[in-house]
This record gives structure tokens, C-alpha cells and sequence, in this order.
């Protein structure tokens, strides 16, 4: 059975379809025709190898067409000021219990211990296939533009002088190759004037 992705507008069917098929075998035609094992079938071909290839040309050459890695980015702290978690996903009832956001749509909470202020931002990056970040958008609303300006100021500087000095990335990869993709980041730094804390690092 071959199923094809249709796309829909409103109360429009895009019949030209979104060229995404998915073939469903038998298990009898997997043993008697194809002469293969079920994990066999499952396994990525040659096809599907040229088609991420193409992905990552396209991703290396422009970031903003970056894509989930099936092995999401591992973000680790080197410092003891800084601590990181990630974000996993539960399947239960409400998402059919579906935790595919773990690698759609990886996300890190990231504590900053004696600051150069109290902070807190959300925002997303690009981790390049050298596990380099750079800054892509907030991740709240904004009801006037200058505070827009001042939030994307402060979470470029948070990336720029503690995130890519205090923590290591590798990022994530595909059928075993490593390319760009993008993480949340939800940021607090706090504040501990008594004591030195983190350098507070330019580029």
C-alpha cells in the first residue's frame, strides 16, 4: 500500500501532493518476494541517504534551512556556575503518545550561578556541524518593537559570553551525518554579588 502526503488550504486539497510517499508491505510479501527481514526493510537505503545529503548541502549553505536531527544535540556545562538540563518529552493520552519533540524540537533549561545580572530569556539557535550556535529568534511575544530590540540585544549577548565559552555542544546528525539544526534555550542567570563569578566574556 503507498500512501502520499496531500496537502490542505483551508477547504482546498493541493492534489499535486508534497512528493512525501510512505509504502506499507505485508509481511508475507517482505518474506516471499523481497526475501528480507522486517528490520531489513526498515533500514535506510541508498535513496534516503542521497535525500539528507541533499539536506545538508542545502543547510550548510544557508542555516535558516536547517533540520531536526534524528540524533539531537547533546549540550553539556564545563563549569560548575552553570547548569543544563534537557527537556524530554512524555507520551501519554494528550500527544497520542508521541515524544518525537525530544528530536523535532530539542530544548534546554540553562541556569547562569553569579551572573553579571538577573536575567531570564527564551530563544532559539542554530548549532552548525561544527557545534558553533548563533542566534536565530526569541521565543515570546512582543507587544512593541523596542523591547523586541533590547530582548534579542540581551540573548545575544548571554549566547555570545557564557553559552559559547561554558558549555560543549555536539551537534546532531542524520543516518550518521552530522549537520546544522536548531535547539530552544530557555536562559536565567543569577546574580550573586559577594562573590566572583563566570568571566564576562566578549567574543
Amino acid at each position: 500500500m503507498l500512501l502520499q502526503l496531500i496537502e490542505a488550504y483551508a477547504d482546498s486539497i493541493d492534489t499535486r501532493g508534497a512528493k512525501v510517499f510512505m509504502t506499507f508491505y505485508s509481511d508475507s510479501f517482505i518474506k516471499n518476494v523481497i526475501h528480507k527481514d522486517i528490520m531489513a526493510v526498515k533500514a535506510p537505503g541508498k535513496r534516503d541517504t542521497l535525500f539528507v545529503k541533499s539536506l545538508i548541502d542545502s543547510a550548510e549553505k544557508d542555516l535558516h534551512k536547517a533540520f531536526s536531527a534524528r540524533q539531537p544535540v547533546i549540550v553539556k556545562s564545563k563549569s560548575s556556575l552553570v547548569k543544563v538540563t534537557s527537556r524530554h518529552a512524555v507520551g501519554d493520552m494528550l500527544n497520542n503518545f508521541d515524544t518525537s519533540d525530544d528530536y523535532m524540537y530539542p530544548t534546554f533549561d540553562i541556569t547562569i550561578d553569579r551572573a553579571f545580572d538577573n536575567f531570564y530569556c527564551s530563544f532559539s539557535v542554530f548549532v552548525d556541524s561544527h557545534g558553533n550556535l548563533y542566534y536565530d529568534k526569541p521565543l515570546i511575544p512582543f507587544s512593541g518593537k523596542g523591547y523586541e530590540e533590547k530582548y534579542n540585544s540581551l540573548s545575544i549577548t548571554v549566547m555570545d559570553r557564557y553559552l559559547k565559552h561554558y558549555l560543549n555542544i555536539r551537534p546532531g546528525s542524520t543516518l550518521g551525518m552530522i549537520h546544522p539544526s536548531s535547539i530552544a534555550i530557555h536562559v536565567e542567570g543569577k546574580k550573586d554579588s559577594q562573590t566572583p563569578g563566570l568571566p564576562n566574556r566578549s567574543r
